[in-house]
């Protein structure tokens, strides 16, 4: 076996060790909570979310896998566990044993920038814009893997491009899966493992640019990425304002489909106003929309603290559901319903509630203890 092929096979069981190292370090960081987010604003997919990226690593190991078969043959694994060559070279008797140059210390730093790749992408606050932040991404990317270039200190280079290596694979699935589904994923995986396995050989096989160069484009495009995330960040958030009607006929409640999740049910229901939000920003923004309490008041003005009814606010489209979570476009208006379920009264059968007829509706920070009269209070209910 000669010599380039046992290197190119050695480097080939180090990129296995290095990704089953990286793999199980963001499982444990993600097991111990040490990412503070999840993948939205930069991949929204609902409930399929948590599929995705088991999904797509499994496909990446096996395409690990496959380079490794490729370059493994008889006699691939004669060559002895201990001792053996120097870290950087194949002895004169043209074998070497990849364990040789998988060290503790390279492994570890491998687990770090395996951890600190990762946080970056699921670190990037749900509201932002989904273009900016893979702007940032992959300009980090990059830079991550020209500062390893730059920076020949052995562990510290390592873990640098690993931090370049996992922003690169998350974030691939998540530019192809949005346009294309789920053949994105196999899409993503056919071309980013390649790419990263033809970026480390650049950069171990002696890349063509030298250090103060790579150090210069690093931080060049760790300007941009600190740019582009901190013009999303300074841009404004969605706004909300919340019209109510004056008032609303409880007696005239009609029976409407509602389901918050697949199984839905006829359920007793009024609109009593409208939530409009606008996104001022010139780039997409997530707006996290809110929920209500709807305090019912007797013919006295009082009531029992446990007599409220849910009051979401919900979107129509044949039936009612209600809506968390809203994608805007940039310079977007939406509005949305606001509705109260009148079956979910403790304290008051259906029969009673239809009976207080028509009353005014409000809107309060916190549930007053008694009003002047038959009314109907909207309060925030993260406010209780």
């Amino acid at each position: 076996m000669s010599a380039s092929h046992l290197v190119e096979r050695d480097d080939s069981f180090r990129l296995l060790f290095q990704y089953s190292v990286a793999t199980t370090a963001l499982l444990l960081a993600a097991r111990l909570g040490v990412f503070p987010g999840s993948l939205a604003p930069l991949i929204r997919f609902g409930m399929f979310e948590i599929l995705v990226v088991p999904i797509q690593w499994a496909m990446y190991f096996v395409g690990v896998l496959v380079v490794v078969a490729s370059t493994s043959g008889p006699g691939a694994f004669a060559a002895p566990l201990n001792g053996g060559p120097d870290p950087d070279e194949v002895d004169s008797v043209g074998y070497g044993s990849a364990l040789d140059r998988v060290t503790l210390p390279s492994l570890g730093a491998t687990a770090i920038g395996a951890v600190i790749g990762g946080w970056l992408v699921v670190a990037v606050p749900d509201w932002l814009s989904a273009l900016l932040p893979r702007v940032a991404l992959s300009a980090a990317a990059v830079a991550f893997v020209l500062a390893g270039v730059a920076v020949p200190v052995r562990g510290v280079d390592t873990a640098l491009s690993t931090a370049g290596g996992t922003v690169f694979l998350l974030l691939v699935p998540m530019l192809t899966y949005p346009v294309l589904g789920f053949f994105g994923l196999a899409l993503a995986a056919v071309v980013a493992l390649p790419a990263l396995v033809v970026v480390r050989g650049w950069s171990r096989g002696g890349a063509p640019v030298g250090g103060r160069l790579a150090l210069s484009m690093a931080v060049g495009l760790s300007l941009v990425a600190g740019g582009a995330m901190a013009y999303d960040l300074s841009g404004p958030r969605p706004t909300e304002s919340l019209d109510t009607d004056e008032t609303v006929n409880l007696s005239t409640a009609e029976n409407r489909t509602y389901a918050r999740t697949d199984e839905a049910e006829d359920r007793p229901m009024v609109r009593v106003g409208s939530l409009r939000v606008h996104n001022e920003f010139r780039f997409t923004r997530t707006a996290t929309l809110p929920s209500y309490d709807a305090c019912l008041y007797g013919e006295n003005g009082t009531r029992p603290v446990e007599r409220r009814a849910f009051a979401p606010v919900a979107e129509t489209d044949g039936w009612v559901h209600p809506v968390d979570d809203v994608r805007l476009a940039g310079g977007e208006h939406r509005q949305f319903g606001v509705v109260v379920l009148l079956d979910n009264v403790e304290g008051r059968s259906l029969a009673e509630v239809r009976e207080l007829g028509t009353v005014p509706v409000r809107l309060a920070d916190s549930r007053p203890e008694t009003t002047d009269g038959p009314a109907l209070v909207l309060v925030p209910d993260d406010e209780n």
